[in-house]
């Protein structure tokens, strides 16, 4: 049986000092937050879960004892070294398949300008950032991002270890002001942007961390230990999940929330909530955790903008070695009205919503999470009929909707203005009627068979035709039908449900095609690109701004009238952050050309590309883009287009009082399109 590893690191207690021109204040939360995982852990996994080994680093603060932590053991103290010797000592006893989780909270910091973390070399969300250890200002080194990845990257690939890390803390301090909510307080330096200072001690521990990365292998390039700011493993890890607080350039802190003692870090009081609820019958995925503590401050703390970001496999459940698929849902609440019967749904047009489009309405509490092929979890039950909602008014990232039922609202969901639930598409509609008369269905009486055709009467590529005796032919062809209408509705600019912005400089941006063996970049003519049947390529996106991170997600409308995410992969993470001058985001590819399913479908196919580029504080999620693919066997079209409810938002209920919630912000983010053709063509 495995055993599991937890790490737990609270830095309430900072000494002072001035060998470093940054100040950090005391925290009070930080030491509570570790406890608290402490007491979970203990409880809820030592007897289901197999041995459990618990390493604590905690400097706590009291008002009488100003001048030192309240531990006496200085070896127990979260310093550089005494984190370095708990990660090296849990390496030591780890076997292959063993769990390690890494908690911490305490204050970040930036290590270079934003313009510097984010240039070429490999800035972004972790690397270019460092935690504050309790002795930082009084010559204690830093542990930065770089660092604390080559340590888990040893634990990863030498000790074969699975690892999982939240980092409860902030990078970026900048705008911040005291305002008049007493209840929350920064966790980095409040006066300090960024901490550029370079003491013996990080000399030290730079040269120490180098050493140690010559026992993994290093496929970061040479040229990264004399880059400014070296690109932290940790970025795009394998084998290991991280949750961190905020975006790099948000603010995270911590909060006194009602019922509790004292202060806890935002996004620490919100993952536990849903990892601790004992009505789960299977842990929730990283995924699902960071989409409930997004929702959560979302619906119940609006004055802050704090969004949780994932790197790595976050499919997985919570300190946990089985990896879950998940189907995407969007967060719904209750509006006021008369008799509860509107609904809003965080979806709009830019995601494919229009007037007319029905949901499934289901409690925020119901998990859509399902185990691997080789794990039969027990699953929450759905013993009810879900109400259905009629979309009647749609915004950009936001919908409204009314109950087709009125009386159809179970007594297990509450009706609480302001209530939160989960919303599954069940039936799309279309932005224009035009879109429902560019195909028909059409016997030919030689074979038979009914095919779909084309508004100029020909055969539509690679949609079988449905044989006249098949009982369900009336439904196949329904179904590829609306799919059909439903892609070039997605597809066609002309018809979009919403138009981009046009405030998003297509300048700033580069969006192409590279040929992976070579590297270089390919040259398109009118947009399109030429390659060969099965030949590798690459997507690339940069976002070559000066100061604007922006929010990715890559498309790729293919041949078979499916539309598919490639990037970010089935990570959990709708979107991928770009920061300033980062290095690109890529997914490799290999352009195949599917079998033909007709005499006239062409030997050649068309596939686009799209980048939805996304600038603001509330990221959307693209996913109710996607469709299946037609099959090329006829035997295999459904007679239904299933929309599977995915859990992407979970909201919680109401609030902890009975209180009701005020409505939500609405995002008034900026977005844009880039898109390319890849035209791929037989070898002969």
């Amino acid at each position: 049986m495995l055993d599991k590893w937890a790490l737990l690191i609270g830095v309430d207690f900072y000494f002072q000092g001035h060998t470093r021109g940054v100040r950090f204040n005391h925290l009070q939360g930080c030491v509570r937050d570790v406890s608290r995982i402490e007491e979970y852990l203990k409880r809820a996994h030592l007897e289901k879960h197999g041995v459990l080994h618990i390493e604590k680093l905690t400097a706590s603060y009291d008002d009488d004892n100003r001048n030192r932590p309240m531990e006496a053991d200085e070896k127990t103290w979260p310093t550089y070294d005494n984190i370095k010797a708990k990660i090296d000592y849990i390496g030591s006893k780890v076997r292959p398949g063993d769990l390690v989780h890494i908690h911490y909270s305490g204050h970040g910091i930036l290590r270079h300008k934003l313009k510097d973390t984010a240039r070429e070399e490999g800035g972004d969300a972790i690397s270019g950032t460092a935690l504050a250890p309790t002795d930082v200002m009084n010559g204690g080194a830093y542990v930065s991002g770089y660092q604390l990845g080559v340590w888990v990257r040893r634990l990863v690939e030498i000790h074969k270890a699975r690892v999982s890390i939240t980092l409860d803390s902030c990078y970026s301090g900048k705008g911040f002001r005291h305002g008049s909510d007493g209840n929350f307080t920064l966790r980095t330096s409040e006066d300090s942007e960024f901490d550029e200072s370079w003491l013996d001690s990080d000399e030290k521990a730079e040269m120490d961390v180098l050493d140690d990365n010559d026992g993994a292998e290093d496929d970061l390039g040479s040229s990264q230990r004399n880059a400014k700011v070296k690109r932290s493993w940790l970025s795009t890890p394998e084998g290991c999940t991280v949750l961190t607080a905020c975006q790099i350039t948000e603010q995270a802190g911590e909060y006194k929330f009602p019922y509790q003692s004292g202060k806890n870090g935002i996004l620490t009081h919100w993952m536990l909530e849903i990892i601790d609820q004992e009505h789960h019958a299977q842990l929730p995925t990283y995924a699902r955790i960071a989409h409930h503590v997004k929702s959560r401050i979302k619906t119940q703390m609006m004055e802050r903008s704090q969004t949780p970001i994932l790197h790595g496999d976050s499919f997985y459940e919570f300190f946990g070695d089985q990896k879950l698929v998940r189907i995407p849902m969007s967060s719904a609440r209750l509006r006021s009205g008369i008799e509860n019967k509107f609904f809003s749904v965080d979806v709009g047009t830019a995601q494919g919503v229009a007037k007319g489009a029905v949901y499934s309405i289901y409690p925020s509490t119901v998990s859509f999470e399902k185990g691997s092929p080789r794990q039969k979890p027990p699953y929450s039950a759905i013993n009810f009929a879900p109400p259905k909602i009629l979309i009647y008014k749609v915004s950009l990232f936001e919908s409204e909707g009314t109950l087709i039922d009125e009386g159809a609202m179970p007594e297990i969901m509450t009706t609480d203005e302001g209530s939160s639930y989960l919303a599954a598409l069940v039936t799309w509609a279309l932005p224009s009627e035009q879109l429902q008369c560019k195909f028909t269905a059409c016997l030919n009486s030689d074979t038979n068979t009914f095919e779909i055709k084309d508004n100029q009467h020909k055969r539509v590529a690679r949609v079988p035709a449905i044989s006249v005796i098949d009982y369900r032919a009336g439904g196949k062809i329904a179904r590829m039908l609306k799919q059909l209408a439903r892609f070039n509705a997605l597809a066609d600019l002309d018809y979009m449900y919403g138009e981009p912005s046009g405030s998003l400089t297509a300048g700033n941006y580069t969006f192409e095609l590279l040929d992976r063996e070579t590297g270089k970049a390919l040259k398109p003519s009118e947009g399109t690109y030429e390659v060969k049947d099965n030949q590798q390529v690459e997507v690339r996106f940069v976002n070559n701004s000066e100061d604007k991170n922006v929010h990715v997600a890559i498309f790729m409308f293919n041949a078979t009238w499916g539309i598919q995410r490639v990037y970010p992969e089935e990570d959990g993470q709708p979107t991928a952050q770009a920061m300033p001058r980062d290095m690109e985001l890529t997914c490799g590819l290999q352009m195949c050309i599917p079998r033909t399913v007709h005499a006239d479908d062409p030997p050649d196919i068309r596939d686009r590309f799209r980048a939805y580029v996304y600038r603001g504080d509330k990221p959307p999620s693209w996913d109710e883009l996607l469709l299946p693919d037609i099959p090329a066997d006829a035997g295999l079209v459904p007679s239904v287009l299933t929309m599977e409810p995915k859990a992407v938002e979970d909201t919680g209920d109401a609030s902890r009082n009975g209180k009701r919630l005020p409505k939500s912000k609405k995002s008034h983010g900026e977005w844009g399109l880039l898109e390319f053709w890849v035209h791929t063509t037989p070898l002969h």
